[in-house]
C-alpha cells in the first residue's frame, strides 16, 4: 500500500450499531444515542449521521479542506424490509483499513467498490469486508 493515503470505505456499521433498536418500528431516538447525535434533516424517512474527521488537517495545492466538506464520513438509514437499509461513507487513514482489510481464505466474495486496495493485494485475496458481498453460502476471512 502507498505510504501515506486517506481512503473512503462504503460501510455500512450503523447496521451492527444500532442493529438492537430495530424492529416492526426503528426507535429513532435510540439509533441516535447509539451515534450520539441527531440525525441531520434528509426528508421522507432517511436519517443522516454525520461524522467529520476534525483530527485531520490537509492542505491541497495550498487550499485547506475543511473537515465537513471531503474529510467526514456519513451514514444514511432507511427503513426498509422489517430492519434498515443502510449506505454511507467513511475516511480512512492508510493504519486504519487493516480493520476492515481481510484475506479471503474459503469461498468467494466480490467488492461492490475499490478505494483502497492495490491490484496486488486484490490479487493476492484481499479484500475490503466492508464493501464485499458473498458470493458463495459462506465465506472464511482472515484479518491480518
Amino acid at each position: 500500500m502507498r505510504a501515506f493515503k486517506i481512503t473512503t470505505a462504503a460501510c455500512a456499521l450503523a447496521a451492527l450499531a444500532a442493529s438492537t433498536a430495530f424492529a416492526q418500528e426503528i426507535d429513532w431516538k435510540k439509533v441516535d444515542e447509539a451515534f450520539g447525535r441527531s440525525a441531520a434533516a434528509v426528508g421522507g424517512d432517511v436519517h443522516r449521521y454525520g461524522f467529520p474527521r476534525t483530527d485531520l488537517h490537509v492542505t491541497l495545492d495550498g487550499v485547506t479542506i475543511k473537515p465537513a466538506f471531503a474529510l467526514g464520513g456519513w451514514i444514511a438509514l432507511k427503513p426498509a424490509h422489517g430492519g434498515a437499509m443502510a449506505m454511507g461513507d467513511l475516511v480512512l487513514l492508510e493504519s486504519e483499513v487493516n480493520p476492515v482489510m481481510a484475506k479471503l481464505i474459503e469461498g468467494s466474495a466480490t467488492m461492490r467498490t475499490n478505494d483502497a486496495l492495490e491490484d496486488d493485494e486484490i490479487a493476492d485475496g484481499y479484500i475490503l469486508t466492508c464493501q464485499a458481498v458473498p458470493d458463495t453460502p459462506s465465506v472464511t476471512v482472515q484479518y491480518e
